[in-house]
Protein backbone atom coordinates (compact mmCIF):
# COMPACT_ATOMS: atom_id res chain seq x y z
CA UNK A 1 0.00 0.00 0.00
CA UNK A 2 2.79 2.32 0.90
CA UNK A 3 4.57 1.57 -2.37
CA UNK A 4 1.35 2.43 -4.28
CA UNK A 5 1.09 5.79 -2.48
CA UNK A 6 4.76 6.41 -3.16
CA UNK A 7 4.20 5.79 -6.87
CA UNK A 8 1.29 8.23 -6.95
CA UNK A 9 3.34 10.89 -5.17
CA UNK A 10 6.25 10.40 -7.60
CA UNK A 11 3.89 10.61 -10.57
CA UNK A 12 2.21 13.75 -9.16
CA UNK A 13 5.58 15.34 -8.47
CA UNK A 14 6.79 14.55 -11.98
CA UNK A 15 3.68 16.11 -13.53
CA UNK A 16 4.03 19.18 -11.30
CA UNK A 17 7.70 19.63 -12.24
CA UNK A 18 6.82 19.19 -15.92
CA UNK A 19 4.08 21.83 -15.73
CA UNK A 20 6.37 24.22 -13.84
CA UNK A 21 9.15 23.89 -16.43
CA UNK A 22 6.62 24.22 -19.27
CA UNK A 23 5.31 27.46 -17.74
CA UNK A 24 8.84 28.84 -17.29
CA UNK A 25 9.77 27.81 -20.83
CA UNK A 26 6.72 29.58 -22.30
CA UNK A 27 7.36 32.61 -20.17
CA UNK A 28 11.00 32.94 -21.22
CA UNK A 29 10.99 31.78 -24.84
CA UNK A 30 7.46 32.27 -26.15
CA UNK A 31 7.28 34.64 -29.10
CA UNK A 32 3.69 35.59 -28.23
CA UNK A 33 3.35 38.70 -26.12
CA UNK A 34 0.53 37.91 -23.73
CA UNK A 35 -0.29 41.52 -22.98
CA UNK A 36 -0.32 42.36 -26.69
CA UNK A 37 -2.50 39.33 -27.35
CA UNK A 38 -5.02 40.43 -24.69
CA UNK A 39 -4.97 43.97 -26.05
CA UNK A 40 -5.68 42.75 -29.59
CA UNK A 41 -8.49 40.51 -28.38
CA UNK A 42 -10.10 43.41 -26.51
CA UNK A 43 -9.80 45.56 -29.64
CA UNK A 44 -11.50 42.86 -31.69
CA UNK A 45 -14.31 42.67 -29.15
CA UNK A 46 -14.67 46.46 -29.16
CA UNK A 47 -14.71 46.64 -32.94
CA UNK A 48 -17.33 43.93 -33.03
CA UNK A 49 -19.69 46.05 -30.98
CA UNK A 50 -21.52 49.09 -32.25
CA UNK A 51 -20.12 52.17 -30.62
CA UNK A 52 -22.83 54.30 -29.06
CA UNK A 53 -22.14 57.95 -28.34
CA UNK A 54 -22.78 59.47 -24.94
CA UNK A 55 -25.56 61.58 -26.39
CA UNK A 56 -27.29 58.55 -27.90
CA UNK A 57 -26.95 56.53 -24.70
CA UNK A 58 -28.40 59.42 -22.68
CA UNK A 59 -31.23 59.73 -25.17
CA UNK A 60 -31.99 56.02 -24.91
CA UNK A 61 -31.96 56.22 -21.10
CA UNK A 62 -34.40 59.15 -21.17
CA UNK A 63 -36.68 57.24 -23.53
CA UNK A 64 -36.70 54.25 -21.17
CA UNK A 65 -37.48 56.41 -18.13
CA UNK A 66 -40.26 58.33 -19.85
CA UNK A 67 -41.65 55.41 -21.88
CA UNK A 68 -44.63 54.54 -19.58
CA UNK A 69 -45.91 58.11 -19.35
CA UNK A 70 -45.03 58.93 -22.97
CA UNK A 71 -47.08 55.99 -24.25
CA UNK A 72 -50.03 55.94 -21.83
CA UNK A 73 -50.58 59.46 -20.47
CA UNK A 74 -49.14 62.03 -22.89
CA UNK A 75 -51.32 60.95 -25.88
CA UNK A 76 -54.43 61.53 -23.73
CA UNK A 77 -53.44 65.07 -22.78
CA UNK A 78 -54.57 67.95 -24.95
CA UNK A 79 -51.68 69.94 -26.36
CA UNK A 80 -52.05 72.56 -29.06
CA UNK A 81 -50.08 72.13 -32.26
CA UNK A 82 -48.69 75.66 -31.93
CA UNK A 83 -47.20 74.85 -28.54
CA UNK A 84 -45.87 71.54 -29.84
CA UNK A 85 -44.21 73.31 -32.78
CA UNK A 86 -42.80 76.03 -30.51
CA UNK A 87 -41.39 73.42 -28.10
CA UNK A 88 -39.75 71.55 -31.00
CA UNK A 89 -38.10 74.77 -32.22
CA UNK A 90 -36.87 75.67 -28.74
CA UNK A 91 -35.44 72.19 -28.24
CA UNK A 92 -33.63 72.48 -31.56
CA UNK A 93 -32.26 75.96 -31.04
CA UNK A 94 -30.96 75.13 -27.55
CA UNK A 95 -29.55 71.75 -28.73
CA UNK A 96 -31.74 69.95 -26.20
CA UNK A 97 -33.10 67.95 -29.13
CA UNK A 98 -29.97 65.79 -28.80
CA UNK A 99 -31.64 64.24 -25.76
CA UNK A 100 -35.34 65.09 -25.97
CA UNK A 101 -38.18 65.07 -28.43
CA UNK A 102 -41.24 67.19 -27.57
CA UNK A 103 -42.99 64.03 -26.35
CA UNK A 104 -40.13 62.79 -24.16
CA UNK A 105 -39.57 66.28 -22.74
CA UNK A 106 -43.21 66.59 -21.69
CA UNK A 107 -43.12 63.03 -20.32
CA UNK A 108 -39.94 63.75 -18.33
CA UNK A 109 -41.50 66.96 -17.00
CA UNK A 110 -44.56 65.03 -15.79
CA UNK A 111 -42.43 62.16 -14.44
CA UNK A 112 -40.35 64.55 -12.33
CA UNK A 113 -43.48 66.26 -10.99
CA UNK A 114 -44.89 62.87 -9.90
CA UNK A 115 -41.54 61.96 -8.30
CA UNK A 116 -41.44 65.35 -6.55
CA UNK A 117 -44.94 64.82 -5.13
CA UNK A 118 -43.97 61.37 -3.81
CA UNK A 119 -40.76 62.73 -2.25
CA UNK A 120 -42.73 65.55 -0.65
CA UNK A 121 -45.20 63.12 0.95
CA UNK A 122 -42.35 60.95 2.24
CA UNK A 123 -40.14 63.75 3.62
CA UNK A 124 -42.57 66.43 4.85
CA UNK A 125 -43.26 64.61 8.15
CA UNK A 126 -39.57 64.87 8.99
CA UNK A 127 -38.89 68.36 7.63
CA UNK A 128 -41.43 70.54 5.86
CA UNK A 129 -38.80 73.02 4.61
CA UNK A 130 -36.62 70.27 3.12
CA UNK A 131 -39.70 68.68 1.55
CA UNK A 132 -40.65 72.00 -0.09
CA UNK A 133 -37.10 72.42 -1.40
CA UNK A 134 -37.20 68.93 -2.93
CA UNK A 135 -40.63 69.65 -4.42
CA UNK A 136 -39.41 72.85 -6.09
CA UNK A 137 -36.05 71.48 -7.33
CA UNK A 138 -37.25 68.10 -8.59
CA UNK A 139 -40.66 69.21 -9.81
CA UNK A 140 -39.76 72.47 -11.51
CA UNK A 141 -35.97 72.26 -12.00
CA UNK A 142 -36.07 70.99 -15.58
CA UNK A 143 -38.50 73.72 -16.65
CA UNK A 144 -36.33 76.40 -15.06
CA UNK A 145 -33.16 75.09 -16.74
CA UNK A 146 -34.85 74.77 -20.12
CA UNK A 147 -36.45 78.24 -20.07
CA UNK A 148 -33.17 79.74 -18.92
CA UNK A 149 -31.36 77.95 -21.77
CA UNK A 150 -33.91 79.28 -24.29
CA UNK A 151 -33.53 82.82 -22.96
CA UNK A 152 -29.73 82.62 -22.97
CA UNK A 153 -29.62 81.20 -26.52
CA UNK A 154 -31.93 83.94 -27.84
CA UNK A 155 -29.79 86.59 -26.20
CA UNK A 156 -26.64 85.11 -27.78
CA UNK A 157 -28.32 85.00 -31.20
CA UNK A 158 -29.47 88.59 -30.91
CA UNK A 159 -26.10 89.79 -29.58
CA UNK A 160 -24.18 88.18 -32.46
CA UNK A 161 -26.70 89.17 -35.15
CA UNK A 162 -25.29 92.66 -35.98
CA UNK A 163 -21.81 91.21 -36.46
CA UNK A 164 -23.22 88.45 -38.70
CA UNK A 165 -24.96 91.02 -40.90
CA UNK A 166 -21.80 93.10 -41.06
CA UNK A 167 -19.72 90.10 -42.23
CA UNK A 168 -22.28 89.00 -44.82
CA UNK A 169 -22.63 92.58 -46.05
CA UNK A 170 -18.87 92.69 -46.67
CA UNK A 171 -19.11 89.75 -49.06
CA UNK A 172 -22.23 91.16 -50.70
CA UNK A 173 -20.30 94.36 -51.44
CA UNK A 174 -18.03 92.18 -53.60
CA UNK A 175 -21.11 91.40 -55.78
CA UNK A 176 -21.48 87.85 -54.45
CA UNK A 177 -24.95 86.23 -54.36
CA UNK A 178 -26.52 85.92 -50.91
CA UNK A 179 -25.98 82.12 -50.52
CA UNK A 180 -22.32 82.44 -51.59
CA UNK A 181 -21.80 85.43 -49.28
CA UNK A 182 -23.28 83.52 -46.34
CA UNK A 183 -21.20 80.43 -47.16
CA UNK A 184 -17.99 82.49 -47.22
CA UNK A 185 -19.00 84.12 -43.92
CA UNK A 186 -19.35 80.81 -42.04
CA UNK A 187 -15.76 80.64 -40.68
CA UNK A 188 -16.05 84.15 -39.21
CA UNK A 189 -19.54 84.26 -37.67
CA UNK A 190 -20.33 83.36 -34.08
CA UNK A 191 -20.76 79.66 -33.36
CA UNK A 192 -24.37 80.16 -32.30
CA UNK A 193 -25.20 81.36 -35.86
CA UNK A 194 -22.91 79.03 -37.81
CA UNK A 195 -25.16 75.99 -37.94
CA UNK A 196 -28.25 78.05 -38.83
CA UNK A 197 -26.44 79.76 -41.69
CA UNK A 198 -24.97 76.45 -42.86
CA UNK A 199 -28.51 75.10 -43.17
CA UNK A 200 -29.41 78.22 -45.17
CA UNK A 201 -26.58 77.47 -47.62
CA UNK A 202 -27.65 73.82 -47.97
CA UNK A 203 -31.30 74.75 -48.47
CA UNK A 204 -30.30 77.35 -51.09
CA UNK A 205 -29.23 74.50 -53.39
CA UNK A 206 -32.82 73.26 -53.54
CA UNK A 207 -35.09 76.17 -52.61
CA UNK A 208 -35.32 79.81 -53.63
CA UNK A 209 -33.78 82.57 -51.53
CA UNK A 210 -37.21 83.68 -50.30
CA UNK A 211 -38.03 80.15 -49.10
CA UNK A 212 -34.64 79.85 -47.39
CA UNK A 213 -35.24 83.16 -45.60
CA UNK A 214 -38.63 81.87 -44.41
CA UNK A 215 -36.99 78.70 -43.05
CA UNK A 216 -34.34 80.71 -41.22
CA UNK A 217 -36.85 83.17 -39.76
CA UNK A 218 -39.07 80.30 -38.67
CA UNK A 219 -36.24 78.77 -36.62
CA UNK A 220 -35.08 82.04 -35.02
CA UNK A 221 -38.12 83.30 -33.16
CA UNK A 222 -36.71 86.77 -32.39
CA UNK A 223 -38.63 89.85 -33.48
CA UNK A 224 -35.63 91.93 -34.61
CA UNK A 225 -34.19 89.06 -36.65
CA UNK A 226 -37.51 88.16 -38.27
CA UNK A 227 -38.13 91.83 -39.10
CA UNK A 228 -34.75 92.18 -40.78
CA UNK A 229 -35.16 89.08 -42.94
CA UNK A 230 -38.74 89.93 -43.83
CA UNK A 231 -37.56 93.30 -45.19
CA UNK A 232 -34.78 91.57 -47.13
CA UNK A 233 -37.35 89.18 -48.57
CA UNK A 234 -39.63 92.09 -49.50
CA UNK A 235 -36.77 93.81 -51.32
CA UNK A 236 -36.01 90.60 -53.21
CA UNK A 237 -39.62 90.41 -54.38
CA UNK A 238 -39.40 94.03 -55.55
CA UNK A 239 -36.23 93.21 -57.52
CA UNK A 240 -34.11 95.45 -55.33
CA UNK A 241 -30.44 94.49 -55.21
CA UNK A 242 -29.68 92.39 -52.12
CA UNK A 243 -26.64 94.53 -51.38
CA UNK A 244 -28.80 97.68 -51.28
CA UNK A 245 -31.36 96.00 -49.03
CA UNK A 246 -28.61 95.27 -46.50
CA UNK A 247 -27.22 98.81 -46.78
CA UNK A 248 -30.67 100.34 -46.33
CA UNK A 249 -30.98 98.64 -42.95
CA UNK A 250 -27.54 99.63 -41.70
CA UNK A 251 -29.01 102.22 -39.33
CA UNK A 252 -31.40 99.68 -37.82
CA UNK A 253 -28.54 97.25 -37.26
CA UNK A 254 -26.45 99.95 -35.58
CA UNK A 255 -29.39 100.89 -33.34
CA UNK A 256 -29.90 97.23 -32.52
CA UNK A 257 -26.23 96.91 -31.59
CA UNK A 258 -26.46 99.94 -29.30
CA UNK A 259 -29.61 98.59 -27.63
CA UNK A 260 -27.87 95.24 -27.02
CA UNK A 261 -24.92 97.02 -25.43
CA UNK A 262 -27.30 99.06 -23.24
CA UNK A 263 -29.12 95.86 -22.21
CA UNK A 264 -25.81 94.30 -21.20
CA UNK A 265 -24.95 97.37 -19.13
CA UNK A 266 -28.36 97.31 -17.41
CA UNK A 267 -27.98 93.62 -16.64
CA UNK A 268 -24.57 94.21 -15.09
CA UNK A 269 -25.98 97.06 -13.01
CA UNK A 270 -28.83 94.85 -11.82
CA UNK A 271 -26.40 92.06 -11.01
CA UNK A 272 -24.16 94.44 -9.06
CA UNK A 273 -27.16 95.66 -7.06
CA UNK A 274 -28.15 92.07 -6.27
CA UNK A 275 -24.60 91.22 -5.17
CA UNK A 276 -23.86 94.46 -3.30
CA UNK A 277 -27.31 94.78 -1.69
CA UNK A 278 -26.79 92.16 1.03
CA UNK A 279 -23.25 93.44 1.69
CA UNK A 280 -24.54 96.99 2.10
CA UNK A 281 -27.28 95.77 4.43
CA UNK A 282 -24.71 93.92 6.55
CA UNK A 283 -22.55 97.05 6.79
CA UNK A 284 -25.55 99.14 7.86
CA UNK A 285 -26.45 96.59 10.55
CA UNK A 286 -22.85 96.33 11.81
CA UNK A 287 -22.27 100.08 12.05
CA UNK A 288 -25.77 100.85 13.27
CA UNK A 289 -25.85 98.15 15.94
CA UNK A 290 -24.07 100.18 18.67
CA UNK A 291 -26.45 103.10 18.15
CA UNK A 292 -29.42 100.74 18.25
CA UNK A 293 -28.15 99.19 21.52
CA UNK A 294 -27.73 102.65 23.09
CA UNK A 295 -31.26 103.65 22.11
CA UNK A 296 -32.67 100.41 23.55
CA UNK A 297 -30.72 100.90 26.80
CA UNK A 298 -31.94 104.48 27.14
CA UNK A 299 -35.52 103.21 26.89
Amino acid sequence: MSSFLMAILILGGSVSVFLLFSFLFDLLFSKTDTSLYKKRMSQLKTNGKTKVSDEESARQLIEKITSPIAKKIIPNLEYKEEKESKLAKELEITKWNKYYTPTTFRAMNLTLKIAAAILFLVVFQESLIFALILLIIVGFGINFLFLNSVKETRFKLLSAFPEVIKIVQGYLSANQPLPIAIENSLPYVDEVWRELLREFVINARVYSQEECIDMLSDKVDIFEVREFWSLVKLNLKQDIDIKESFENQADKINNLKESIINDKIEKRKSFSVIVQGPLLLDMIVIFGLPTFVQVMNSL
